[in-house]
């Protein structure tokens, strides 16, 4: 028999894609499901359209609650969990129908404690993005799998690409006081509690892309929380002989790199002078790392930029016109 999975959606005012998301879960070719779909105080039609497909699948359970964040909503859906695997999906997202059964026979097959997929983003006008290499597969053992998850190299800093043993949950929440990067600050422990790791860069999760994501939004303070998970990684490296320094200090680089090209585009230099300083620093202390394997050989450049004291600006400025010139050129999927 088929072992138990259960899917925890958050939700919150997603009348607009929630009816897609919720079919995908249905529809998966993989049926021993546990989905649960937990309301974090929705004020639009999402709850009713959340009853509707309970009235129909019996394998759904609604919790609701007050607008407490997604953090909160997640772990709901923990304490409910039964399932032998844990599976998370955006409410504004969706999967193809074999991404279920792909994570389990991958989690499976390779007795894996985590088991990864690749992704790729939609936007409203039709515009498919691949993101990852159908033909890649990887069996991480302990070690290589921090590298993967401290680079971000891989895969990305996500929940929803991966799929976990539900025994790795015990005594981990997600943070409800974060609100930035709380996947990062999870993740972290989740992946130094798993022996092996399984990754398949089919493209079967489908990830939603509008400007009010957040990771198009405008700079806030509090995203800056992030960088407590990113040190948390150089924190555990040095405290186990340096192994991992490449992959933490690539990521600390690279992150620091990210904020600074968000303030500037977001106009908010101005009010972030002491905190553009600090991401710099972290730049500048640790510039050996520039040019290493985990970072983009043309983000390495601009980071490489900024290291040699060359305007965040005008560096910005740069960059932002190459990708316009690059959209503009290169044709839609």
């Amino acid at each position: 028999m088929s072992e138990l999975v259960s899917v925890i959606i958050p939700i919150y005012n997603s009348q607009k894609k929630i009816k897609k998301t919720i079919q995908s879960i249905v529809d998966q070719t993989y049926e021993n499901l546990q989905i649960l779909l937990i309301d974090d105080g929705s004020t639009d039609q999402s709850l009713s359209i959340c009853r509707g497909f309970e009235n129909i699948d019996e394998r759904i359970d609604i919790y609701t609650g007050e607008n407490l964040g997604v953090s909160h909503a997640r772990n709901t859906g923990l304490k409910a969990s039964k399932g032998k695997y844990i599976y998370f999906i955006d409410s504004d997202d969706y999967i193809e129908n074999n991404t279920i059964e792909t994570l389990v026979t991958n989690i499976e097959k390779y007795e894996a404690d985590i088991s990864i997929i690749g992704y790729s983003m939609y936007w409203d006008n039709g515009k498919v993005q691949k993101m990852s290499n159908p033909d890649t597969l990887k069996i991480l053992g302990y070690e290589d799998a921090i590298k993967e998850w401290f680079s971000s190299r891989l895969f990305k800093g996500f929940m929803w690409d991966k799929m976990f043993r539900s025994e790795l949950f015990k005594d981990i929440f997600f943070p409800e006081s974060l609100s930035y990067m709380e996947d990062v600050y999870i993740g972290n422990k989740l992946f130094l509690k798993s022996q092996r790791v399984v990754y398949n860069g089919e493209n079967l999760y489908m990830y939603y892309q509008s400007n009010q994501n957040i990771t198009n939004g405008a700079f806030k303070k509090e995203y800056l929380e992030g960088l407590e998970s990113i040190k948390f990684m150089v924190d555990f490296s040095i405290n186990n002989g340096c192994k991992y320094d490449e992959a933490a200090y690539s990521r600390l680089i690279q992150t620091s790199y990210d904020f600074i090209e968000k303030i500037y585009n977001s106009k908010l230099e101005e009010e972030y002078k002491a905190e553009i300083k600090e991401l710099l620093d972290n730049i500048k202390n640790h510039q050996n790392y520039i040019f290493s394997q985990y970072i983009k050989k043309i983000n390495s450049f601009f980071i490489f930029l900024l290291a040699k004291g060359i305007s965040p600006k005008l560096v910005t400025r740069i960059r932002s016109g190459l990708l316009n010139i690059k959209r503009r050129v290169l044709p839609e999927k």
